[in-house]
């Protein structure tokens, strides 16, 4: 059997385990209030962690990028300093090539003016009659101041004039 309780210790105990259970209320109050804000709070991080998840991923993306873009230069440096040295090779060799073009047009132009020279000098000068001197001596003056060139032709000339003078005796 159970002991007999008075009604008033019942009463009072039932009023103890009412503010018990108010206190147990609003302690639950609050932690749900403090669960829903640090759900909220959670919710607010776990965005933010997916904002920086995303923002990490694309970040890497770009870092790779990068790094194929700078992999990618290198190439092209290497690239440009092989075609820079076969630029070179080909510019020494072209400048070699000019040199000699050069030398070869001096060479020509001096060769030209010698030429005009010879050629100026194969021109019969004016031929004046002579005053007192015989034709024989006044023509082996002139082809005194002759080039050989001109001497030939001339003394050919001569031949086949003396040639047309024989056969013009025989007839």
């Amino acid at each position: 059997m159970l002991p007999r309780v008075s009604r008033q210790a019942l009463f009072a105990k039932l009023a103890h385990f009412k503010r018990k259970n108010e206190d147990l209320e609003a302690d639950l109050d609050r932690t749900r209030a403090a669960y829903e804000a640090l759900e909220s709070k959670l919710t607010d991080v776990s965005a933010k962690l997916e904002r920086a998840e995303l923002n990490l991923g694309s970040a890497k993306q770009d870092l790779a990028e990068k790094i194929e873009e700078i992999k990618k230069w290198h190439r092209l440096d290497k690239r440009e300093d092989q075609e820079l040295e076969e630029l070179r090779r080909i510019k020494a060799d072209l400048e070699t090539r000019v040199k000699e073009l050069e030398d070869r047009v001096q060479d020509d132009a001096i060769k030209i003016k010698r030429g005009k020279a010879d050629r100026k000098s194969c021109f019969l000068p004016k031929k004046r009659l002579p005053d007192s001197r015989s034709a024989a001596h006044h023509l082996s003056r002139e082809l005194l101041n002759l080039p050989c060139c001109h001497i030939q032709s001339e003394l050919e000339n001569a031949r086949e004039t003396i040639d047309h003078f024989q056969e013009a005796a025989k007839v």
